[in-house]
């Protein structure tokens, strides 16, 4: 299965853009610059087409083969037809260099493909380049800040491949769901920040009368207690003194 699999990635991207795609455009990188040791993340200018069931990408460059190193594997989740999306290489290019044999230096042209895994025609292709200065360090072009915020909301929709925890992008998404986050609490919503106070407020309960019930109810028991203690101690006096209850 792994070579039928390797096969398949293999034609699916030696296939050239058919004339009729006309998806696809520009590739940008999420931090603009990093190590060979640092996993690049990809961000698209546009969504795939909606006929798109996978996406592959390659990278050309020194070292790397003549039809491309595979860089993205063929995937059907981590991508969006209906907004900009980032996805992550599958490896970083220290090992993608190391995998070819080889040590990393120049330009690279990297290749985002929405495909259709089945027939191998591809919708759509966008792509950027990737520099580097000597064998560890990279610089890209980074997105714009609309198009970061863009894509970041798509994320925080559930479009496109997760965000690790820190990075320009996650701190994007956080601000986007803390927006939708708010919106429903600023309208009334149940779960506001009022009703949480309330809660708070009562201490053992969701509102102020559960409270007072509470606290009745451990006023009745402590008086309970207190009358048995009070009629122990008599029967136990009239026994002493020769008295029948």
């Amino acid at each position: 299965m792994k070579w039928v699999a390797l096969v398949l990635i293999a034609v699916v991207v030696s296939v050239p853009l058919p004339a009729h795609a006309t998806g696809g455009s520009s590739l940008t990188f999420e931090r603009g610059s990093g190590l060979d040791t640092t996993r690049i993340r990809v961000v698209t200018s546009a969504p795939c087409p909606a006929s798109t069931t996978h996406i592959v990408g390659t990278a050309t460059g020194r070292g790397f083969p003549k039809e491309g190193a595979v860089v993205i594997g063929n995937s059907d989740l981590d991508f969006s037809r209906s907004a900009p999306f980032a996805v992550a290489m599958s490896d970083t290019m220290a090992g993608i260099a190391a995998d070819n044999g080889t040590t990393l230096g120049g330009v690279y042209r990297v290749v985002l493909k929405c495909i259709d895994v089945t027939t191998t025609v591809m919708y759509a292709a966008f792509t950027g380049v990737v520099t580097f200065t000597d064998q560890h360090h990279w610089s890209a072009p980074k997105p714009s800040p609309a198009r970061a915020a863009e894509v970041a909301k798509g994320i925080a929709a559930g479009l496109g491949t997760a965000l690790p925890p820190t990075g320009p992008l996650a701190s994007l998404r956080a601000q986007a769901q803390a927006t939708a986050t708010a919106r429903p609490q600023a309208s009334g919503a149940p779960g506001a920040s009022g009703s949480s106070t309330t809660r708070s407020s009562a201490g053992h309960g969701s509102t102020g009368g559960s409270s007072l019930l509470w606290r009745l109810g451990l006023a009745v028991a402590g008086t309970g207690m207190l009358s048995l203690a009070v009629g122990t101690w008599r029967r136990e006096r009239r026994e002493r003194r020769g008295v029948v209850a």
